[in-house]
């Protein structure tokens, strides 16, 4: 066999491969449509518990296996209410019922939970006692899933404030960090 002959081999063999890639049904593949729905229940779900929450700074990533995606095909569904004490942020396990009169089941799927909002944080370390300058203060989306309500949302929450602690850059300016500047401080007359 020639160089040639090989080369007209190998390039009609690639092609065939990657045709067959392209038109095939890809094995184990999720479909977008259930995916979508899926992640459309949860926020409806988040929206019921959080009604504080804009659903538009809500992202769900799923973490589910192909036999999830299977046995959740084609069928109606709702998340259950069982553990209604549970957190709905983070990464956490939502409970699925499915809605089959016949055969009723319960599923579990893994989702990692994202909140987005609009934050202050420090753009550079400020020491403690430092008074907060707006040029220091960024404002950036930021996921505040696990933080508690108590940061800032605007530079101009923080005018005339000090820093109660030494705050590194890139954090989160957060209630309990800064305080009012004392009237009278130790030692001054």
């Amino acid at each position: 066999m020639s160089y040639k002959n090989l080369t007209d081999t190998l390039d009609s063999g690639y092609i065939i491969l990657v045709l067959l890639v392209a038109f095939s049904p890809a094995v184990g593949a999720v479909d977008f449509d259930s995916e979508t729905k899926l992640i459309g229940t949860i926020k409806n779900y988040i929206a019921k518990k959080m009604p504080d929450v804009r659903m538009e700074n809500v992202v769900v990533k799923l973490s589910a296996s192909p036999k999830f995606w299977s046995a959740l095909d084609g069928k109606n569904y709702k998340v259950s209410d069982e553990y209604a004490d549970v957190k709905v942020v983070g990464n956490t396990i939502f409970p699925l019922e499915i809605l089959d009169k016949k055969d009723p089941q319960k599923i579990y799927v893994r989702a990692k939970v994202e909140i987005f909002d609009e934050v202050v944080f420090a753009g550079q370390m400020k020491k403690r006692g430092q008074t907060f300058s707006p040029e220091i203060l960024k404002v950036e989306k930021r996921d505040t899933a696990q933080f508690p309500k108590r940061y800032f949302h605007e530079v101009g929450e923080l005018a005339g404030k000090e820093a109660k602690i030494t705050i590194a850059s890139s954090v989160m300016v957060q209630d309990w960090m800064v305080q009012n500047p004392p009237l009278i401080r130790r030692g001054s007359r």
